[in-house]
């Protein structure tokens, strides 16, 4: 039965084909529905009493914040449920909108709508009913064709982890990996538990419910044995646990499929489907004798939203995964490399939401894994290399090789010719410092790393230069520049001869945090404007000639204040700018001038930040060379920055 104002909706008219309401503005291709008693006015929910409908949209809308938003609105278009735009089998959905009680829907300041405020015509017999306990034998089946299957799910490298142990699901022991055995892994938060058992073959009695859990889903998969890093790494075991650390992306790798508990902070939060029951049901309701349903066309928001995202640990845990087994709050994603399956609908589409290692992955996609993972969170800010050293080593033992000293990536000499690297992999190196801080974020310094490495500072993610996304791009370095290796109480290394030290030895930490950069610089002032920071010569004059980006670690409060007569109307700083390279796009095109910033903090330099100014023209940037060239203190010289 409905209300006088749900009568007012031609609904089943709407999420037909066809359909023509009133066009929205600022929502692309989908339209608001009206009243059938008047086209040109939009359609409002109001709460009305002893009405279906309205009882469905009350029902959906319980939890939003808040809770004094409305009227709701319906917004409906024919949409793909997995919501990417690139599958041809749509569906009608319909989105309610809610707004503040004086707000049209096209002005519209604030929204509260959930993923599950999505809602299908259930008539095409796609979506499925959820239930309590997950049904595995259909992520079984899912695992078994993908094994048969997937050309692009197979193992891309025959190296298998060593001294590898896992838990026999059968006997509750933990024994050595058996050769060749197929094995699950486990990716989840272990939370302020205990750090696990030792040197004990068996599993003590009271392991924690996420670990219970996917012991059972294991063998529910057909597979006997499971990898969890809290019994299978001698935690107390300094050399077990560094070597086991380094090979982690073959750990995971090698597994056929990783369980990944992406709800709850702890190991005791279990595993939706097993021993977690209590999963946001989808709501279903009628309208006119149509069944209707909520379905969730984001299956990856909550894994995003979730704290096991957060973490930096997992990140590669899930990077290196083949076969993903995603148990968030209200469904669970199984993902491979060519498909992705939702438990509330079916669909064959794959889904590229959580990055993953592929078989064609490029040397230079690790600078959007080093941004990727400088978002993630860590315990001990000490793990910062470690839980990163897994993907450093598997780009490491590619071809081409791609090195790393104290995570900045080195990429291969004129890797497909862009950047054109002169046949040095100086330019290489000096790329790889070109990271940034966003908007000039608060940060600090993390110990025990250098300044010049995105790992020695912590507090906001970083992000590397366009160098990166730069195509048939020529990088220029100064003939003057030289790079050396070293800690001051021993011979320099020169950084060719380092180079070749990291082809032979998988180092990218643990050897001297000085890096010896010989080349051309120039002390700057920098000041703060409107319109952010400028960059001054020490003749106090403003030296870009084109839009310039500076990007500060240290906080500008920390820098050498200068109150000499030129500058005493203004605050500002002093440090060195260190010429790195010239990166330029096509023969007339477009380039970049990079520069390091470092300050002297006692015996050693500390880098401070990037300055990059764009150029347009060539007869630009010979301008802007012409005007850092003439500043007083422009020579070359040796830094050694830590």
């Amino acid at each position: 039965m409905l209300c006088e104002n749900c009568s007012d909706l031609d609904l089943i008219a709407a999420l037909g084909e066809g359909y023509r309401g009133i066009q929205s503005i600022v929502h692309y291709g989908k339209d608001w529905v009206s009243r059938i008693s008047d086209p040109g006015v939009v359609w409002a929910w109001d709460g009305g009493k002893d009405c279906e409908f309205c009882d469905f949209v009350a029902r959906i809308s319980e939890d939003r914040e808040p809770d004094n938003l409305k009227p709701g609105f319906l917004l409906v278009a024919q949409h793909d449920l997995l919501d990417s735009g690139l599958h041809p089998d749509c569906y009608p959905i319909f989105e309610v909108v809610f707004v503040r009680p004086t707000a049209a829907p096209e002005g519209l300041q604030m929204r509260c709508r959930s993923a599950e405020d999505r809602v299908a015509f259930d008539t095409r017999d796609k979506i499925n009913k959820l239930h309590p306990q997950a049904d595995f034998d259909a992520f079984r089946r899912s695992l078994k064709t993908c094994i048969e299957q997937h050309r692009h799910c197979r193992l891309d490298t025959d190296t298998p982890p060593l001294r590898l142990r896992l838990i026999d699901c059968e006997t509750s022991g933990i024994v050595s990996a058996p050769k060749d055995v197929p094995y699950a892994a486990l990716s989840y938060i272990w939370g302020k538990s205990n750090n696990g058992s030792t040197k004990d073959s068996e599993l003590p009695t009271d392991i924690p419910l996420t670990i219970k859990d996917a012991i059972e889903v294991t063998m529910k998969l057909g597979l006997r044995y499971l990898w969890v890093d809290k019994y299978c790494i001698l935690q107390d075991d300094e050399d077990d646990r560094k070597h086991q650390i380094q090979q982690m992306d073959l750990v995971y790798r090698f597994a056929e499929v990783t369980l990944i508990a992406a709800a709850g902070d702890h190991d005791n939060a279990g595993l939706l489907g097993v021993s977690c029951s209590d999963r946001r049901v989808q709501i279903t309701g009628t309208f006119r004798g149509t069944t209707l349903v909520t379905c969730s066309t984001y299956p990856f928001q909550a894994v995003l939203d979730s704290y096991w995202h957060s973490r930096g640990w997992t990140f590669q845990e899930s990077f290196f995964s083949r076969r993903r087994l995603f148990f968030g709050e209200n469904q669970i994603v199984y993902d491979c490399a060519e498909a992705t399956e939702v438990e509330s609908f079916v669909s064959n589409q794959k889904l590229k939401v959580i990055p993953q290692w592929r078989s064609d992955i490029l040397p230079i996609d690790i600078f959007d894994l080093v941004d990727a993972y400088s978002k993630r969170n860590l315990t001990f800010p000490a793990d910062a290399l470690n839980a990163f050293e897994g993907i450093l080593n598997a780009f490491n033992a590619r071809e081409p090789s791609v090195k790393a000293h104290w995570g900045i990536p080195v990429l291969p000499n004129g890797y497909d010719n862009r950047p054109n690297f002169q046949g040095s992999r100086i330019a290489s190196l000096l790329c790889g410092l070109c990271w940034s801080h966003h908007h000039n974020a608060l940060v600090h310094r993390r110990e025990g790393f250098p300044s010049w490495s995105w790992t020695g500072w912590e507090g906001i993610y970083i992000s590397y230069g366009a160098f990166v996304n730069s195509k048939d791009s020529n990088i220029t370095v100064p003939s003057e520049t030289e790079i050396y290796v070293g800690n001051g109480n021993e011979p320099k290394i020169e950084w060719s001869d380092f180079l070749s030290r990291l082809s032979t030895q998988d180092v990218h930490h643990g050897v001297s945090q000085q890096l010896w950069l010989s080349a051309p610089s120039f002390n700057v002032r920098l000041r703060n404007s409107d319109s952010g920071l400028k960059v001054y010569s020490d003749q106090d004059e403003q030296l870009s000639i084109t839009p310039q980006r500076v990007y500060l670690d240290s906080q500008f409060q920390g820098l050498e204040h200068l109150d000499d007569a030129t500058s005493a109307h203004i605050d500002t700083r002093s440090c060195f700018a260190i010429l790195l390279f010239l990166l330029w796009e096509g023969e007339e095109g477009w380039g970049q001038q990079y520069f390091l910033l470092v300050s002297k903090k006692q015996d050693v330099w500390e880098r401070i930040g990037i300055w990059y100014s764009e150029l347009y023209f060539k007869d630009e940037f010979a301008k802007f060379e012409k005007k850092f060239k003439a500043s007083q203190s422009y020579q070359t010289r040796e830094f050694c920055i830590q």
